[in-house]
């Protein structure tokens, strides 16, 4: 088994990945639909964790959409840092999920496009928890592990979408039994 709790890409190649990623009209009117879903569950206040946040283009996106406090935590200092040179990251940690300690807990946390990256769900879910206040929001997004959904996103981006780094892509079904076995209830889809 692949061990991808490490980074998987040279800085470079990550940093020109994210950066078209994050600018396309397509991903930018997402966002526009993300800020309405997460909005219903943005109190007076709330501390928000990004969780493999990267170079911080999603915590730097809610950020200034929300006005809200976002620290940023990834395993790759390289990334924290860059992402705090560019103005995406106010506050952030290099902290791997499987040892994830927080200093205080968060009102919300995301994990955007991480899940099926681990090799332990469990385990980092667990650790999130501890994370997470009373009456707290995991907000989770994960590709969608159905193979008719996959196999749409083949024909429609071709071999350029598959990515190796994904160890398990998650059907709803499997998704709702990992997050309940970890306590987590669903709220939202």
């Amino acid at each position: 088994m692949k061990n991808y709790d490490k980074p998987t890409l040279t800085f470079e190649d990550y940093v020109k990945r994210q950066k078209k990623h994050y600018e396309s009209k397509e991903v930018l009117e997402y966002f526009e639909e993300f800020f309405k879903f997460i909005s219903k569950f943005i109190k007076k206040n709330p501390l928000i964790f990004d969780i493999g946040c990267g170079i911080g283009y999603q915590s730097g996106l809610i950020r200034t959409h929300f006005k809200e406090k976002v620290i940023s935590y990834d395993i790759n200092k390289p990334m924290i840092d860059y992402g705090k040179r560019i103005g995406n990251i106010k506050e952030g940690y290099t902290q791997s999920i499987y040892n994830f300690k927080p200093k205080e807990k968060a009102d919300i946390i995301l994990l955007l496009d991480v899940i099926e990256h681990l090799n332990d769900p469990n385990k980092a879910l667990k650790n999130l928890s501890h994370g997470l206040k009373k009456n707290g929001h995991l907000i989770l997004i994960t590709p969608n592990g159905n193979k008719f959904f996959q196999f749409l996103r083949f024909l429609k981006n071709g071999n350029k979408f598959i990515d190796p780094t994904h160890i398990k892509e998650y059907r709803y079904k499997e998704l709702k039994k990992l997050l309940e076995k970890n306590n987590f209830k669903i709220t939202a889809v």
